[in-house]
């Protein structure tokens, strides 16, 4: 049982749970070292070994540190509230409950596809590979709860919630 199970108040479940895509530096970071020892195993010359344990000495910390803040975050979608845990160590629990929902979104960016929730108090973004399952998830959760979804998003890929 993780974090999140933990947090659930009684009669609440998890509908939809998730982390954020894997960002590309950690692969990178983590491949860095292979490729750097390929190129030194082939015959660099010694700029080259140089610049490789550069590479290495770069990518691998910040490899490490973005695996650990992704390791750290995960999304839940209960019957009664986005949550988003952040931090492997130190953790805190933010959540949106769903009759505050006032809009809710699919878009892109430069980092990737995103599912963005937007609260009276807060902003929540969402970055998934099952946004729209996620967005078919929260639209029956409005209707569950009497709130009425608008059919006719806008171009942007914005949903507004009312009622």
């Amino acid at each position: 049982m993780g974090y999140v199970e933990r947090n659930l108040a009684a009669g609440e479940e998890i509908l939809w749970k998730g982390r954020p895509t894997l960002p590309g530096l950690i692969i990178l970071g983590l491949l860095s070292p292979l490729i750097f020892f390929f190129l030194a195993a082939i015959g660099l010359t010694v700029q080259g070994i140089f610049l490789g344990m550069a590479v290495v000495t770069c990518s691998v910390p910040m490899a490490i540190y973005f695996l650990a803040r992704w390791l750290g975050q995960c999304y839940a979608l209960t019957n009664v509230r986005f949550l988003e845990k952040q931090g492997l160590f130190r953790r805190t629990l933010r959540s949106i409950p769903l009759p505050d929902v006032t809009q809710f979104s699919v878009g892109r960016d430069q980092h990737g596809w995103y599912f963005s929730v937007t609260g009276t108090a807060s902003i929540m973004r969402i970055k998934t590979i099952d946004r729209e399952k996620l967005r078919i998830l929260v639209e029956k959760q409005m209707t569950a709860l009497g709130r009425q979804v608008d059919p006719s998003h806008h171009s942007d890929g914005r949903w507004d919630v009312s009622g």
